[in-house]
């Protein structure tokens, strides 16, 4: 059985300062299983370890995923703290009356959606706050506390 994660850790993770990355390295340029990957790790301010996963679909532009994961310590698991997902599928949060939306959308880590046996980011809440692959990175980068960008350097 794995580990559940409460909501107070899951938000000092997700808030704890992360330093700046370069864009560069932000652009999915591997090929796995029909899409580009690339992935990029960091260390916060508090000594935690993060990766971002960075996911491109080759052909559907709306087919994206932008993940901030937690490297736990001692338990060798990646813990997906939140993900900006494109329009490209429709998603369900079934403890919430099975509500359904095919919208662009971010996922976040709930203790509760762990304790009744989901993903830890299984929970999701359609979004306004970006439109395409590159806002979805900003998007994540802000509300994963990240600092931002070095200035003329553009997402």
């Amino acid at each position: 059985m794995s580990t559940i994660v409460d909501d107070a850790t899951i938000r000092a993770r997700l808030t704890e300062p992360k330093p700046a990355v370069d864009p560069g390295e932000l652009t999915p340029h591997k090929p796995k299983r029909g899409h580009l990957e690339a992935q990029k790790q960091v260390e916060g301010a508090g000594g935690s370890k993060f990766r971002l996963i960075l996911r491109q679909n080759r052909i559907d532009v709306h087919d994206f995923s932008v993940i901030l994961g937690w490297e736990m310590p001692s338990v060798m698991r990646l813990f997906k703290l939140c993900r900006c997902n494109g329009r490209s599928h429709e998603h369900r949060n079934p403890l919430e009356q099975g509500e359904v939306f095919f919208d662009f959308h971010v996922h976040t880590a709930t203790e509760r959606y762990q304790e009744h046996g989901y993903s830890e980011e299984h929970y999701a809440r359609p979004t306004i706050a970006y439109t395409d692959f590159h806002g979805a990175i900003r998007h994540l980068l802000e509300i994963g506390s990240f600092a931002p960008p070095a200035q003329g350097t553009l997402l």
